[in-house]
């Protein structure tokens, strides 16, 4: 371990607060910010050549492992739901007095509620007095409680939620003061955080997006998984939550099957397992079991439960259309990104629409000749069912793929990777600091 740590500490090195997936068949834990940052950083070194330190999430018998030939070191340290999470880290941060650069992602820490959110600004106030630069990936943003109260169980009071609202706009303010630059993935991220933030703290990087291959053959996949080759099916990729929609696209099926032509052909795959950050909460527990209630028995529906990295591919192939039943827009999407890679076309909800300002979709907009009512649907069966109408027809699919095609294009690795590498991932020059007063503090505070 020492030996691993000697060879990372370096100026040349920049050190990511994340989790990250295992190097076991399927990728383990390969969904959400892991997936993220996996997908990010090994690019970055294999073509930039650049290092990176990781402190992650434990993992039962992985203490550190190393990636992509040897440049990025993973250190599975800390525990989000235990109290000694942000002094662990900090403790972690100590061992590496010449890295400057500290990249933090906001989800590392998600799973550990309410508690871990307040105490997010002062352990970002305390990476900055230890003389780091940091860059704060903001994977959500949102100014206002009131449309995801019940996803996260804050009620419906107003006055409590109007409270929230408030301290939640000082949250973003202090944030902007503490770290040296804010990311976010896309244009309407960005115009909802400049309201707290100063422009010039805040950097737009999108994800980039890179065309797979469906070696699948959908004949017998669709077999396997009891599909007619006549079905027209929809997938529902991502995990089981009220904000995403789940639990209103599960009765729209159900409701929808009898009311449009050939509706017993129509199939739902729900590829997707309980959330990582709610699923300890007691009222996720009894909301996910509702889901599993509602479609025991119904054979139009599949629950697929948590998806591995090496299954995604199949559910993909076999389906007809995307739907992202999102009842409001908090972050970009890294589901839809799937989509697009592996050029499913996909529908979105009118409370997801918002993304569709983003530059890539207009310029796709344009060559496909496509508009974006095309792709949107309101919390409506009529309008769920003519979204599905559109994608039986041929010329229509035609136009789809064209767009999909045009936004791979636009993300592409190589127009992305270089914004990546000279917005984001700069290299600082620093001096190493030393950090021994501080220790003993540290180690009080995480035992």
């Amino acid at each position: 371990m020492k030996k691993l740590i000697d060879q990372f500490n370096h100026l040349d090195v920049s050190l990511v607060i994340s989790d990250y997936p295992d190097s076991t068949v399927g990728g383990g834990k390969n969904y959400g910010i892991a997936w993220y940052t996996k997908e990010t950083l090994e690019p970055l070194a294999k073509r930039y050549n650049r290092r990176f330190v990781v402190l992650g999430e434990k993992q039962t018998n992985k203490k550190s492992e190393t990636y992509a030939n040897g440049k990025i070191a993973v250190f599975r340290v800390f525990d989000p739901t235990h109290h000694s999470l942000f002094p662990t880290i900090l403790q972690w941060l100590l061992k590496f007095p010449y890295i400057h650069d500290v990249y933090v992602h906001s989800e590392f820490c998600t799973n550990g509620g309410l508690k871990n959110f307040a105490l997010l600004l002062p352990f970002l106030f305390l990476i900055k007095l230890l003389g780091k630069n940091i860059i704060y990936f903001s994977h959500n943003v949102v100014t206002s409680f009131d449309g995801i109260g019940t996803h996260l169980n804050l009620g419906t009071n107003p006055v409590k939620l109007a409270l929230l609202n408030s301290l939640l706009k000082i949250y973003y303010r202090v944030l902007g003061l503490i770290c040296n630059r804010v990311v976010v993935m896309d244009t309407i991220l960005k115009k909802r955080l400049s309201q707290f933030v100063s422009e010039d703290k805040i950097v737009l990087s999108p994800f980039w997006t890179e065309k797979k291959d469906l070696k699948i053959n959908k004949a017998l996949t669709r077999k396997k998984l009891n599909i007619s080759k006549d079905d027209f099916v929809l997938l529902y990729f991502g995990f089981i939550t009220w904000y995403k929609g789940a639990d209103w696209i599960i009765q729209e099926i159900k409701s929808i099957t009898s009311k449009m032509k050939n509706g017993r052909k129509i199939k739902l795959i729900i590829a997707g397992g309980p959330s990582y950050s709610l699923k300890d909460q007691d009222h996720y527990k009894k909301y996910y079991q509702n889901i599993l209630n509602s479609v025991r028995g119904d054979p139009r529906i599949i629950v697929t439960g948590f998806v591995p990295e090496n299954e995604i591919d199949q559910y993909f192939a076999v389906s007809n259309l995307c739907v992202f039943p999102y009842r409001g827009y908090i972050g970009s999407s890294g589901a839809i990104t799937h989509a697009i890679s592996r050029q499913v076309p996909f529908v979105i909800s009118k409370h997801m629409s918002e993304t569709l300002v983003n530059e890539e979709y207009q310029k796709a907009f344009r060559e496909s000749g496509l508009k974006e009512k095309d792709l949107v649907f309101s919390f409506k069966s009529r309008s769920l069912i003519l979204a599905i109408n559109r994608f039986k027809n041929k010329k229509f699919c035609a136009k789809a793929q064209i767009f999909l095609s045009s936004i791979l294009e636009t993300k592409s690795i190589k127009n992305i990777l270089p914004i990546l590498a000279e917005t984001v991932y700069t290299r600082s020059k620093s001096q190493m600091v030393s950090y021994a007063h501080l220790k003993p503090i540290f180690n009080l505070l995480s035992a």
